[in-house]
This record gives C-alpha cells, structure tokens and sequence, in this order.
C-alpha cells in the first residue's frame, strides 16, 4: 500500500502488503510536531488522493492525453511535489495495470495507450523538476549507474527512479541499453559509482545479474554495491543472488544510497558512456 501524509500531502513510502496499490494515511514527522491543534485546523485541506489515482487510471487507459496536464496541475494545487506523483501515484499504477493485463482485465490496447499516458506525464513533471534545478553538493556527492537487463523493453519505472534521485541530490547515469558485464566493469573502474542499480522484471534474468555479481567479486576494496530491485523482486520471483542487495520499495532508498561507503574515483570524472 502507499502511504502519504494525511495533512501535507507528502508521499511517505509504500508498506505491507507490497501487492496492494491503494493509498492509506498516516502523519509525517514535520506535521506531528505541529501538534494535533493545529493539524486539526489543516485536515480540511487534505485531498482525496485515491480520487487522483482513479482519475490518472481512468485516463490512462483511455489514452486521454488532454487530460494530463490538467491532472497533474490539479495534483500539484493538492499540495503532492511533481516527483510524488510519479513514485506515489503513477508507478503503482503500472503494477497494477501490468497485473490487470496479465489477469484479463484490461486489453493490450489499454496496455499500450496507458504506458503512452504515463510517459506523457512523465514528461510534464520532468519538466517541473528541472526547472527548478538541484544543487549537487561538492562536500556530499553520490554517483549510481541505472539499467534494465536485456528483455526488458519498459523503461519507464527506470527513469522514474532516476529523477526520483536526482531531485534528492543522487547523480544518476542511467543506461539506455544494458552494457555488458565486460563494459560495466570498465566504467566501474572509470567512474567508481556508490551502488550499480538494476530493474530485474523477469525471472529468467537472473542469469545476467549472476554473471555481474561474479565479476564484481573481482574489482578491489572499496567496490560499489549491487542493488537490484523491480517487478521480479517486489514479487519474491527469485531466490537471493550472493554479492546482490534485494530492495523491494523506494522506501528509504535515498538514505540507502547515502549510507554506502564513498567509492574513491580512480581517473578525472568525466561523462559517463555505453
């Protein structure tokens, strides 16, 4: 389930059960210091969060494109930040659309005209959040590589994470094809990123992420962590995989990267290539 701040609005992460892609509410700590007297004056401008979900679903498999804009304006004036709607709203609505397909629920067409729907407003926020810009720290930085595995033509969720990062000060070099275990070493060594992340979605591509822990093993101390999280993962579809950490929320995920011991660059940083 999503949970969201019930007075601020603010996303707060998903908790059990993972398979349910409902909103539930609690209160965050910022608005609990406020003291229930004021939260009081303020529960009136909580909006209906499920009611935005419904119409961004209902949208979706329509292929409403006109709608976008103006659902994403209006989640915006709820109070929700243009990156919330994406994780808190928009990404477990492709879990769910993808199991509404699987189970018959909807067609292929809705399929399709819905994951067009959501690239749709991927862009409108993206917009949003580069305009108004990120400060990467010089005293406090972090570099992760993002892929999918081969097999795996949905990259949407994947640049989702990325500007989810970015707009928590992570520098994410996401991948637009998988490199293979020869070149991600490379640029390991080239770059030495703080974690190497990758979208696991289908159970047979475990095989991929096998061969690049194994690699990994021989790269010196201090290495970048292996984290692998998605559909295959949120799902428990695969056993754990030795020198690989399973995540299976965005939870947390920023303090995560940030509690990974600091990788020490090798060269001069330079722009990172496939």
């Amino acid at each position: 389930m999503l949970r969201w701040c019930a007075y601020c609005q603010e996303f707060q992460g998903e908790v059990a059960p993972l398979d349910v892609y409902t909103t539930t509410h609690g209160v965050c700590e910022a608005c609990l210091a406020k003291g229930m007297d004021q939260l009081n004056c303020e529960i009136g401008e909580a909006h209906r969060l499920r009611a935005i979900q419904g119409r961004l679903y209902q949208a979706g498999k329509t292929g409403d494109l006109a709608a976008a804009p103006l659902i994403v304006r209006f989640a915006i004036a709820a109070g929700l930040s243009p990156v919330d709607i994406l994780v808190g709203l928009v990404t477990p609505l492709l879990y769910r659309v993808g199991d509404d397909w699987k189970s018959g629920r909807i067609t292929i067409a809705e399929q399709q005209r819905f994951s067009t729907f959501c690239d749709h407003i991927y862009e409108l926020i993206k917009l949003q959040v580069k305009s108004t810009g990120v400060t990467f720290s010089a005293g406090r930085q972090a570099l992760v590589f993002l892929f999918h595995l081969p097999g795996n033509d949905h990259s949407l969720g994947l640049r989702i994470l990325s500007l989810w990062l970015h707009s928590r000060g992570i520098e994410a070099h996401e991948f637009p094809a998988p490199p293979s275990a020869e070149r991600l070493l490379e640029l390991v060594e080239e770059h030495s990123p703080r974690a190497i992340l990758i979208s696991l979605a289908l159970e047979r591509q475990k095989t991929h992420v096998y061969e690049i822990a194994r690699r990994m093993e021989g790269l010196p101390h201090p290495r970048p962590s292996l984290i692998v999280g998605g559909y295959a993962i949120k799902n428990r579809l695969i056993a754990p995989i030795p020198g690989a950490l399973f995540v299976q929320t965005m939870t947390g995920f920023d303090d995560l990267i940030w509690s990974l011991r600091s990788v020490k660059r090798r060269t001069e940083p330079q722009a990172v290539g496939s």
